[in-house]
């Protein structure tokens, strides 16, 4: 833990074992405090080992979620999770995630509600409630649910690197170095509501792709055209 000067204040070894449990136990994914809790609970998803840990503000494990090293889509299993955001009465939601397509919803108790989301049957054009990588998630103040799909995202930063948008537009496209979870909440000092990002963000590709559908082709048979020279030069003389 470090202060608001950047001077470390506290850190946790004793956890170090926690994280690095069977074979491809690497560390943690992700790490989060909800705005709402006055305990100021630490939350920590272990994405690889498919678990979701609650500590208290000082190290102490209170409450784990899901179970070690098992993939699953149940009220306590999940497929590498990604993120977590919360209502102010302490309901949250888990986006589920690397090797999931769901996002689950828990109410302040941990009792599973529900869950939704699935693999698009065409990945390239994934449908409403269907994700590639559901991988992060914020909630707006008149409580809606942001869900940002990595393999979408990754997409639209692809197009939108090979022609010009809108400044305001291009900084939530192309998310250089920043989480994916910036497209919801804005970024580089800007101070947009996430509708207005996400609509603009939808507009401006639109109007992108419906004038210039040849550019993109291009752009697709020139990155086919790489990958095969790759392959090439891979393949023993």
């Amino acid at each position: 833990m470090f202060n608001g000067a950047g001077d470390l204040v506290d850190q946790w070894p004793h956890l170090d074992k926690l994280f690095a449990q069977l074979p491809c136990g690497r560390g943690p994914h992700q790490i989060k405090i909800s705005p709402y809790d006055k305990e100021k609970h630490v939350w920590i998803i272990d994405d690889q080992l498919h678990v979701i840990y609650r500590f208290t503000y000082d190290g102490k494990l209170v409450h784990t979620l899901g179970e070690l090293g098992k993939r699953g889509r149940g009220p306590n299993t999940f497929d590498r999770p990604t993120d977590i955001a919360w209502l102010p009465d302490g309901t949250y939601f888990i986006t589920d995630g690397y090797g999931g397509t769901r996002v689950a919803k828990f109410d302040a108790k941990d009792n599973f509600i529900m869950d939704w989301g699935k693999a698009p049957a065409d990945p390239a054009n994934p449908g409403p409630n269907e994700f590639n990588t559901v991988h992060s998630i914020a909630i707006s103040t008149d409580r809606r649910l942001f869900v940002v799909d990595r393999g979408v995202l990754r997409e639209v930063a692809r197009i939108a690197a090979a022609h010009p948008l809108p400044e305001d537009v291009r900084v939530a496209a192309l998310l250089p170095g920043v989480d994916e979870g910036a497209a919801v909440r804005g970024q580089a000092g800007m101070h947009l509501a996430p509708f207005q990002v996400g609509e603009r963000l939808v507009r401006a590709l639109e109007r992108l792709l419906a004038a210039q559908p040849a550019a993109r082709a291009a752009q697709e048979q020139e990155a086919d055209d790489q990958e095969e020279r790759r392959d090439r030069r891979r393949l023993p003389a």
